[in-house]
């Protein structure tokens, strides 16, 4: 079984795979990257529905890059950080996670959404940070 996952930084976003194109997920994540890189100003981002339904949030480009900012900060995480996403892109928290790879200039792996995570992964990747 091949592993899918997808790498990039904030000056390499390498386009998709074949594998990935054909997979609605990272569509959505090269989407959400392409977004964020077009010069949107708002974003329309959802909740996790943790009370409920999603909920529509729209916040700005200035605040959702001062919220990086403000994280990277909170953790003490430099630039260059290792990071695996594997929340959903399509949610507040996922979406972030891309948004702070690329304002703090962190190295990226962004795999499916999964309850484990690092049972997929390659032994020899290794990270700073993991959401």
């Amino acid at each position: 079984m091949s592993i899918l996952y997808y790498q990039f930084t904030s000056c390499d976003q390498p386009p998709l795979t074949s594998a990935q194109k054909n997979n609605p997920y990272f569509q959505k994540v090269d989407d959400c990257l392409r977004n964020w890189n077009s010069g949107e100003h708002h974003f329309t981002l959802h909740s996790s529905g943790s009370t409920g339904t999603p909920k529509p949030i729209v916040l700005t480009k200035t605040q959702i890059t001062a919220s990086a900012q403000a994280t990277a900060r909170a953790l003490g995480l430099p630039a260059k950080s290792k990071v695996l996403i594997t929340l959903n892109v399509e949610m507040i928290a996922g979406f972030m996670m891309l948004v702070r790879t690329l304002v703090n200039d962190w190295h990226a792996t962004v795999i499916l959404p999964t309850s484990d995570p690092l049972a997929t992964l390659p032994e020899d990747l290794a990270f700073d940070f993991v959401a």
